[in-house]
């Protein structure tokens, strides 16, 4: 039997008798091996005063007051590697912690994106901190014990642009404002704001049709408004806020859903339509004091909008009126130092006058049509005094001694210059050249006769400029020294005879058709012009 390890560390004390059965047992080989057990020695307890007994309560006692650290012994190192190796696949997750990887330095252009995020929320605290202080400013006299809605203007009207600018994106300020106005009010304060004060054209024209609830002027400025292409103005605020307005102001009116899809559908292609362009035309002229005549070659202007409303197709033509008096500051319609014409006091009579002089003539005698549908063509011009990017500028002389230009005569009128005296047929003559109708008087025999002279000027432009494109049969070239035989080349229209006529003819729409056509969208079938009002 191999000894038991526990039993050979124990100290040994001394040996013990064994019995006698215990022997015999032992000695026979027969029996089998008995369990054998551990020999526990007797305790021997020493006296209280033993040297030993104290010696071993003082060791206990240094022991006991060790801190426990010292309780744990340094393993040898082959046993402590032993351990760990077999440790290590119970516990695969407790390992030695390494030391943590020091982070990636921040790439510079995150630094600056972060600097640049902080400066945007500092900035958006401030902006939303000064949008409440200038909120309770302007609506402190709405909301106080009592309403006061001069007060309220007044402060709205002193607003600086950049407080403005503030209060039309703030939604909490509209929310209050709606409370108090509405319709064409609540147009009011959003246009004050917008436009600080100076409402220019064409919004100060549609300002005016929603102040005088005109549907028929607000649906034709609405057709020139959508077409801004690029505006200095929030455009979907404006539209979202002018719906609004339509849709309280104008219910029940005849136009209102004419009004509600020019602003839905105010991006859709050919919703509205813009007409701009120059021309040229010929005809023999005699030179100031007098002489032979001279073939002369002009410049003319096209400028309308036009949109499809109802059964009408509507051609808008903006004229900005200008003082042409002062010749030194406004030498030419388009000089800056040109100050508006406004009819007023004595010259308020000619404003209505002109106003029927042109719409008499041109409208009710003109459609289009593409096979499938027709249209009226309705002529409607406005009169302005205000600045507008899209307006022909028209100098107004009051005074008859004055010229237009140097190769004019006094008192003789042009495209871009009128005279106020001038008769009805003068007027609807002028106007008729800027929708692209050309001169028809002192013409020109044939189109040969003005290629010889400008051979540059287009088919289109010498066809519409002689006889021979009036009438389709060429003519000799008139007698230059013949004042009879040159005037004798017009037509007996409002572009030939001028005010001695009234009529007007399909070819004097011709270059705006083609414009018209133009601007449809690609495979839409063309409209062609057709004399009369459209078929019932």
């Amino acid at each position: 039997m191999s000894a038991n390890p526990s039993i050979l560390s124990a100290p040994q004390a001394a040996p013990v008798a064994v019995p006698a059965a215990a022997a015999t047992m032992e000695a026979t080989p027969d029996m089998a091996e008995p369990l054998l057990l551990p020999i526990q020695c007797r305790l021997n307890v020493g006296a209280v005063d033993d040297p030993l007994e104290q010696e071993a309560d003082n060791m206990a006692d240094t022991v006991m007051r060790m801190p426990e650290p010292s309780f744990i012994q340094r393993k040898c190192a082959h046993c402590e590697e032993e351990e760990k190796v077999q440790r290590k696949p119970l516990t695969p997750f407790i390992q030695k912690q390494e030391a943590p990887t020091p982070p990636t330095p921040a790439a510079p252009q995150d630094e600056f994106m972060r600097m640049i995020e902080g400066i945007i929320s500092a900035d958006n605290q401030a902006r939303l901190e000064r949008t409440r202080l200038v909120r309770e400013r302007v609506l402190e006299p709405l909301t106080g014990a009592r309403a006061d809605g001069i007060t309220f203007l007044n402060r709205l009207r002193g607003v600086t642009p950049d407080e403005a600018g503030l209060l039309i994106r703030d939604t909490v300020f509209f929310g209050t404002i709606r409370r108090y106005f509405r319709g064409r009010t609540l147009w009011t304060v959003y246009t004050i704001l917008q436009f600080h004060n100076h409402t220019p054209e064409p919004h100060l024209r549609l300002t005016l049709a929603v102040s005088n609830h005109d549907a028929r002027l607000l649906a034709d400025m609405l057709s020139i408004v959508v077409l801004q292409g690029a505006p200095d103005y929030d455009r979907d605020i404006y539209f979202t806020m002018l719906r609004e307005v339509v849709t309280v102001e104008f219910s029940g009116d005849p136009l209102q859903n004419e009004l509600l899809r020019l602003i839905d559908h105010r991006d859709d292609a050919n919703i509205s339509q813009r007409h701009s362009t120059t021309y040229e035309e010929a005809h023999y002229e005699q030179p100031v004091g007098g002489g032979n005549y001279a073939m002369q070659k002009f410049t003319g202007n096209i400028s309308a909008n036009s949109y499809i409303s109802g059964t009408e197709l509507r051609v808008i033509v903006r004229m900005r009126f200008v003082d042409g008096n002062d010749t030194v500051s406004c030498p030419t319609a388009g000089s800056a130092g040109c100050s508006g014409f406004y009819f007023l006091g004595a010259n308020a009579g000619v404003y209505t006058r002109w106003m029927n002089a042109i719409t008499s003539v041109w409208n009710g005698h003109f459609h289009i049509t593409n096979g499938t549908q027709a249209f009226n063509v309705v002529f409607v011009p406005l009169f302005l005094s205000e600045a507008d990017p899209d307006a022909v500028s028209i100098r107004v002389m009051t005074n008859n001694t004055l010229s237009c230009a140097p190769s004019l005569g006094p008192g003789r009128s042009e495209q871009t210059c009128w005279f106020l005296n001038v008769p009805n047929g003068t007027v609807a003559h002028e106007f008729g050249h800027i929708i692209g109708a050309s001169d028809e008087y002192q013409l020109p025999g044939s189109n040969a006769e003005i290629a010889a002279a400008f051979p540059t000027m287009s088919a289109q432009d010498r066809s519409l400029s002689s006889m021979e494109g009036m009438t389709g049969t060429p003519q000799a070239a008139p007698a230059l020294n013949s004042a009879a035989a040159v005037t004798a080349n017009r037509t007996d229209t409002i572009m030939g005879n001028s005010y001695n006529s009234t009529n007007v003819n399909t070819r004097h729409l011709t270059r705006l058709l083609g414009l018209l056509n133009a601007g449809l969208p690609a495979g839409a079938t063309q409209f062609t012009l057709r004399a009369g009002n459209r078929p019932r």
